[in-house]
């Protein structure tokens, strides 16, 4: 199984970092989101005109790292992919290290990931993306999440 790695610096403290990362995934990820950022809860992620969802559970939420364990997944059936359920059972994991105290660097981790992981080495890294849109929204207060529409009731 392979391993899709990044990391970025941010201007901003460790504890704020940690806090748009778990509790604004609607403001960095996609504005379709539901988000329970405790230990235990579950985040549902939703990109209605990209055909994909992902459902995590928190395993890990602290100013040395957040993990999510996804539970539910889907690709979008137009694709391609041979398993559209892929990231069911992978782990996306956000380590925290403070340069400084006004500045942290966030490396990111999605682990299990197999036919999708050349999708996230491309010149259009979807991940890529959305690290640089948690760095926006800690820097100016504004990501640029998926556009998704507002949460699923």
């Amino acid at each position: 199984m392979g391993v899709y790695e990044n990391a970025i610096d941010i201007d901003a403290p460790v504890g704020a970092v940690r806090a748009a990362i778990a509790e604004r995934g609607d403001e960095w990820w996609t504005t379709n989101a539901f988000i329970d950022s405790g230990v235990g809860g579950v985040c549902r992620f939703r990109f209605p005109s990209a055909g994909f969802h992902a459902d995590v559970r928190v395993t890990e939420n602290d100013d040395q790292a957040v993990e999510w364990v996804c539970t539910d997944a889907s690709h979008p059936s137009d694709k391609g992919y041979r398993d559209r359920r892929e990231w069911v059972g992978t782990r996306i994991r956000f380590e925290f290290d403070s340069i400084g105290t006004t500045r942290t660097k966030v490396r990111f981790h999605h682990f299990g990931l197999e036919e999708s992981l050349s999708h996230y080495i491309e010149p259009n890294d979807p991940w890529a993306h959305f690290l640089r849109s948690i760095k926006q929204l800690c820097e100016t207060g504004v990501g640029t999440p998926h556009q998704g529409g507002p949460p699923e009731g």
